[in-house]
């Protein structure tokens, strides 16, 4: 199946348009980076930090700074849920979407990646 993006072209376009656009309210709910890491051909792991607006590729092993949430999915499973393909709902019952760490700000992150 192919991508409408690969999931490089949305870390470099479009996370950060939806980082700026989130607002300090999102900042505030998820208070700490979020580590993305996507396995595939395209994949790779980012950090993304809502409250300084930054989105950056990282080695996943160092990430520079300990991150609040991790997401991890496949490539595929991830762009169907920034494309609205999938649910964040359907990807954790499923299990093709793994997300760990403050659960206060699970729901927040997953509506900030699916509301755009």
């Amino acid at each position: 199946m192919a991508y409408t993006t690969t999931t490089k072209q949305w870390f470099n376009d479009a996370a950060p348009a939806l980082v700026d656009a989130a607002g300090d309210d999102v900042a505030g709910a998820i208070a700490g980076p979020v580590l993305f890491e996507i396995a595939g051909a395209d994949g790779g792991a980012w950090l993304v930090d809502f409250a300084l607006r930054t989105v950056r590729s990282v080695d996943a092993s160092k990430p520079g700074a300990v991150p609040k949430l991790i997401v991890r999915a496949a490539e595929r499973d991830f762009m169907a849920l920034v494309e609205g393909r999938m649910s964040a709902d359907d990807g954790v019952l499923t299990k093709r979407l793994h997300v760990a760490g403050d659960v206060s700000s699970i729901a927040r992150l997953m509506t900030a990646l699916t509301d755009h």
